[in-house]
């Protein structure tokens, strides 16, 4: 009986505070999903990611989680009360490309994709700053630069509800392919490997 009992306090535990709660997606024990049942022994998910699809999307199956295990492991929360995390997208172009162009790009997909959440993105961190000791920050898009081995690397960095975030890769992808090909001072950089072959001078 010492897991039963255990997962009974676990309960006690979960119904007394707010972190987990129905809706929000947590990972525990190498297990994502998202908590639609706390009940007294178990919380009940539904699996997201897995083996079975990509993209931390639902896989459609339903997996149970011993309450004790959310006491005893780490377990990382997306609380439904503030359901967003941050997500990057690396675009990397030639080092003769109009890389400022591109800066100018991403930092108006990024202002749309915030303009879209802002008043729920604001509110779910007033929330957590009210139940937690800590200062939310910076939480508009930011673009950043590096120099890569290829060309120059891009990386939009931006905040989505975290059962979007493929939709957003989707997006901000979509919109990159668009603006490349209307874009001639832009070229998509990526490692090429030449191979010569001894005695015929050829080069493949």
């Amino acid at each position: 009986l010492q897991d039963v009992l255990r997962s009974v306090v676990g309960w006690l535990y979960l119904s007394s505070r707010q972190g987990v709660e129905i809706g929000s997606r947590i990972e525990v024990g190498g297990i994502v999903g998202d908590v639609i049942d706390i009940g007294v022994l178990k919380t009940t998910m539904i699996e997201v990611g897995g083996t079975l699809v990509y993209g931390r999307q639902s896989t459609g199956r339903l997996v149970t989680v011993p309450n004790y295990r959310l006491l005893s492991d780490s377990v990382l929360i997306a609380p439904a009360s503030s359901p967003f995390v941050w997500q990057e997208v690396k675009i990397t172009v030639t080092y003769d490309s109009d890389w400022q162009r591109l800066e100018q790009i991403l930092n108006e997909i990024g202002k749309e994709l915030y303009d879209e959440v802002a008043p729920q993105l604001h509110e779910g961190f007033r929330r957590l700053e009210r139940r937690y000791a800590f200062k939310s920050g910076k939480l508009t898009p930011i673009v950043y630069v590096s120099l890569g081995d290829s060309g120059a690397e891009l990386t939009l960095r931006f905040l989505v509800h975290i059962r979007r975030r493929r939709w957003a890769v989707d997006l901000v992808s979509r919109r990159v392919l668009a603006a490349l090909a209307e874009e001639p001072s832009l070229r998509i950089a990526y490692t090429a490997y030449r191979i010569h072959r001894e005695g015929d001078g050829g080069v493949n």
